[in-house]
Parts: structure tokens; C-alpha cells; sequence
């Protein structure tokens, strides 16, 4: 009977331990397929993770791509074609910068290869270009991937590059062409050294600039018909010494309604009219001619009747006294239309002037309604045309808050 009772006990025993044996295996496939799934998911995820390493790897590749061809077309030389290339780039036209048809970017030194390609349209400023590079490439799992980069290019007389470094203070420093930076651009530098200027291609009064100073040193004549640009120096006769100082500007026209904004003066498009300027000295003594003024209004065109849309002007003055200075005031003549406070077709002038030097006051470099003891050369002295009805549009201060507010365009009543 114990016998028995013992073979029962030793046969319980094995058959638990085959079942524990049997339990161990099964835990070892689960573990083992649970490791695999794991590792499976690892793998995929450092797969992903180096794809979108590659994609950005790559993306960084066509951004530095699409910056390289708009810095590019910054590089222009002149603003006219004069036979530069049709898709821009380094030396060419401001003009010139145009469309880009696709084409592959080689010689990168890597797997990816990129097509790139450029649209260009006019901005809402007539001196912009709205540019967008575009940058395209498939990646490795075969999807197509593309950066877009906008931009707007500027189309800025390259001459005047040289204004960046001028010195901002009292004195003033060499403008562009190693000039005073208030002589013309256009002024035409003759082979016997003086520097010619004639404000209206059309007429025949020339002045002789002093690099250095911008004093006006002679009044000469020269063909009509020529610009500043085709004059030489056996071109120039009748030459009379004097001693002059410039004074200087635009005239822009926004007499496109009654309502007028900060922006309407930052970028006023209407039509240039036909005008004179008129000097008012309020000092005495001065050599003849005391002052005379050119401007390039187009003759005899009423309002939206030209495309021109800015006149330039430029008066001489002759000073008087010791130290020589003049005073006085400065106005726009209408010719075929009428300056009033109201009526039907009445205009008013605006002048563009703020106290930008904080100083409290309004400096003659500040374009005020009286100028008073003028003794240097004067530049950016501005005028806005506007309808009667409408205000004299006002800016804010010069502000590099968030959005900057890079100049102050403010305008001021001047005529009536």
C-alpha cells in the first residue's frame, strides 16, 4: 500500500514538472516575440528619424539654393537693360531680372538633384519687382518635395550705393561718384574735370558744379536736346562765373481722392502736371540773377494726362552778405490749373517737412515755409499736389517698433 501511495506521489511530480516545462517554453516564444516587435518598431523609427534628418538635410540645401539665385539678381549694375541678360544675375539690368524656366542645379556633390526656377511680377511700387525662387526635388522614398522662397528686389540706381556710407551729422561726407552728395547723379563729369549739369534736356542752361562743395560755380549754355549725360566739355560755351547754392526736390502728385493716408505720401502714383517754381527773397543785395529755377514737368499736361508721375526741380541762388546766405521762400507756380482752398478742379500744395533731428524746430535741411540765413547747398526739399478737399497727409514719427516706421513722411500745409 505505501509502495502504491509513493509511485502516485512520484508520477504527480513529473507530470508538474512537464507542465512547468511546457509553461517555460511558452514564456520564451512570447518574450522572443514581444523582443522582435520591439526591435521591429525601433528599426522604423530610426528609419523615419533618419528620413526626416535626410528631408531637412535637404531642405537647408534648397533654401541656401533659392538665397543664392536673389542675391544674385541684387548684384545688377544699372537699372536699363543696354543689352543685359534676360534672366538677370551678376552685371545685368535691374530691368533684365525676369522668369526662370526650370533647370537642374548641378555640381553639388551630393545624391539629391534640385530644379530650380523663378517667377517675377510687378509689385504694387513701381520700383519693385515681386521675385519667388522656387527649389524642387524628389526625395529617396520617391515623393516630390519643393521650397518656395518670395522676396521683393528694389530697383535702386546702383551709383547711389556709395549715399550708405555717408557720415549723418553736420557735415557731410562724398556721395556717389566721389561727389558732394547733393550734385545730381545725372551731372556729367566733362574731360577737363568740371562737372556739368543741365536740368532740362530740352533747354540750354547748364551749371558747372565744385565736386567737393556742390557750389554752383558757372552758368554756362550747351546745345538743346541734350541730356546732362551727352554733354562734353566742346559742348559747353558761354560760361559766366557766379557763386550759387542749390536748393533741390521732387514733386509728387496723390490728387486721387478726397481721403488721403500716411501711405498716399510714402507712394503717391498720380500724374505730373505742368509747373514752374517760384523763389520769394526775403534778403537783399544779391548778384544777378539772384535765383532761377528748372524743373523736367511735362509742358502743357493737365492732371492724368502724362504717365510721368514725378518732377524733378533744381534752383540756384546766389547768396549775398557776409557770410554769404539768402532767405526766403519757395513756391509752386501752376500753369493750366489752379491752386485754391476749394472749387471745382482747385489743388493744393503739401510740402513734405518734420522735425527729423528732434531739435524742436523746423532746420532749413527740414524743408521750412521760410527759409532764413541759407547758406549751404539744400536737397530733398519736396512737395505733395493733392485735392483741395483733402488734408495734407500726416505719418508717424521714425520708429523702429513693430512695424517699423522706417522715415517720416509727414506733410504740411504750403500753399494755399
Amino acid at each position: 500500500m505505501a509502495t502504491t501511495t509513493s509511485l502516485r506521489a512520484i508520477a504527480r511530480r513529473a507530470c508538474t514538472l512537464r507542465r512547468r516545462g511546457g509553461l517555460a517554453l511558452i514564456e520564451v516564444l512570447i518574450a522572443t516575440a514581444l523582443l522582435g516587435l520591439g526591435s521591429a518598431a525601433l528599426m522604423r523609427l530610426h528609419l523615419h528619424l533618419r528620413h526626416g534628418s535626410e528631408v531637412a538635410r535637404q531642405r537647408a540645401e534648397a533654401l541656401r539654393l533659392a538665397e543664392e539665385d536673389l542675391e544674385t539678381l541684387r548684384a545688377y549694375t544699372r537699372l536699363d537693360s543696354g543689352g543685359g541678360s534676360g534672366g538677370g544675375g551678376s552685371g545685368a539690368a535691374w530691368s533684365a531680372i525676369g522668369n526662370l524656366a526650370a533647370q537642374e542645379v548641378t555640381d553639388l556633390g551630393g545624391p539629391t538633384v534640385y530644379t530650380r526656377s523663378r517667377s517675377v511680377s510687378p509689385a504694387a511700387a513701381p520700383a519693385l519687382k515681386s521675385v519667388t525662387a522656387t527649389l524642387a526635388w524628389t526625395d529617396r522614398h520617391g515623393e516630390a518635395r519643393q521650397l518656395r522662397l518670395p522676396t521683393l528686389v528694389a530697383g535702386l540706381d546702383p551709383a547711389l550705393i556709395g549715399a550708405l556710407l555717408l557720415r549723418r551729422g553736420d557735415e557731410r561726407g562724398l556721395g556717389a561718384l566721389g561727389r558732394h552728395p547733393l550734385i545730381p547723379v545725372t551731372a556729367r563729369e566733362l574731360s577737363d574735370g568740371r562737372i556739368a549739369y543741365k536740368p532740362r534736356a530740352s533747354g540750354t542752361l547748364t551749371w558747372v558744379f565744385d565736386a567737393a562743395t556742390a557750389q554752383v560755380t558757372a552758368r554756362c549754355q550747351s546745345p538743346a536736346g541734350l541730356a546732362s549725360a551727352d554733354l562734353t566739355a566742346a559742348q559747353i560755351s558761354g560760361c559766366r562765373a557766379i557763386s550759387g547754392l542749390l536748393l533741390a526736390g521732387v514733386l509728387r502728385f496723390a490728387t486721387q481722392g478726397d481721403t488721403l493716408r500716411a501711405t498716399d505720401a510714402e507712394n503717391p502714383l498720380g500724374s505730373a502736371m505742368d509747373l514752374d517754381l517760384r523763389l520769394s527773397l526775403s534778403s537783399t543785395g544779391h548778384p544777378d540773377p539772384a535765383w532761377e529755377c528748372e524743373d523736367d514737368a511735362p509742358d502743357g499736361a493737365p492732371p492724368a494726362a502724362t504717365a510721368q508721375t514725378v518732377v524733378h526741380y533744381a534752383c540756384v541762388v546766389q547768396p549775398a552778405g557776409n557770410p554769404p546766405q539768402w532767405s526766403g521762400r519757395l513756391d509752386v507756380v501752376p500753369r493750366g490749373w489752379a491752386i485754391a482752398d476749394g472749387g471745382d478742379g482747385a489743388l493744393r500744395i503739401c510740402r513734405y517737412s518734420a522735425d527729423h533731428d528732434g531739435n524742436g524746430r523746423i532746420d532749413n535741411r527740414e524743408h521750412p515755409l521760410r527759409y532764413a540765413g541759407v547758406g549751404e547747398p539744400l536737397g530733398d526739399q519736396n512737395f505733395l499736389v493733392v485735392r483741395a478737399a483733402a488734408g495734407c497727409p500726416r505719418d508717424a514719427p521714425a520708429s523702429m517698433g513693430v512695424p517699423a516706421n522706417w522715415v517720416d513722411d509727414s506733410t504740411v500745409a504750403h500753399q494755399p
